[in-house]
């Protein structure tokens, strides 16, 4: 798919390691991985692992979008039915070594923040939607259209087939773009352990006129 001469495509088997870092560094000074990881040396050793095990399980799952080589941009999204993660996609994934690989207190910052986040989500958001794991532009590349590039195939797939999309951010500075592709906040709140202020925002599937 080609948006804006931008070339968005399935992610390959040998991107996703350089997605990994890729989003390492675009979410190093998110402020949930500031709160998990004080150490600015251990968030980077680990984010870069846990970012290319994300993509690697999303990209089972076939919803993984990238740029061509070299890459400038990733972004992972679990399709309706798939949310849950099972066993045998977290072994294939190796997301079944993360408490090994975040250590334990950090381990447990982040299931607490991320449990709190899908309480507030399962109440508002219908069971069958697109759900927005991650997306991140290198730095350097950011301002050039690629993040609306990489949403677009998830996106019209939504509208054809009628189906809600949802995220959750830590960072107020990326409302103004989500909500320009049609995302709406419809939580904002703080989760009580962290003290870390959220957005869920969600959008509803757009039908052709």
């Amino acid at each position: 798919m080609k948006l804006n001469n931008i070339q968005v495509t399935s992610i390959g088997d040998s991107q996703i390691s350089s997605a990994g870092m890729l989003l390492a560094e675009a979410f190093f000074a998110d402020p949930l991985n500031q709160y998990v990881f004080p150490d600015p040396g251990e968030r980077r050793r680990v984010l870069s692992w846990y970012f290319a095990a994300s993509v690697r399980e999303g990209a089972l799952l076939r919803a993984v979008y990238s740029t061509g080589e070299p890459i400038k941009g990733v972004a992972v999204w679990a399709p309706p039915g798939f949310h849950e993660r099972t066993i045998e996609r977290a072994k294939q994934s190796n997301l079944d070594q993360m408490q090994r690989q975040f250590g334990t207190q950090a381990y447990q910052r982040f299931t607490c923040v991320i449990n709190h986040l899908a309480r507030f989500s399962s109440q508002i958001i219908p069971p069958a939607h697109w759900y927005l794991s991650l997306i991140g532009v290198s730095p350097s590349c950011q301002g050039q259209g690629i993040g609306g590039a990489l949403l677009a195939p998830v996106l019209q797939q939504a509208d054809m087939e009628g189906t809600f999309c949802a995220l959750e951010t830590f960072e107020e500075k990326n409302l103004s773009f989500y909500q320009h592709h049609g995302f709406q906040v419809v939580v904002t709140t703080i989760e009580p352990q962290s003290q870390l202020r959220f957005w869920t925002m969600r959008r509803s599937p757009r039908t052709s006129s």
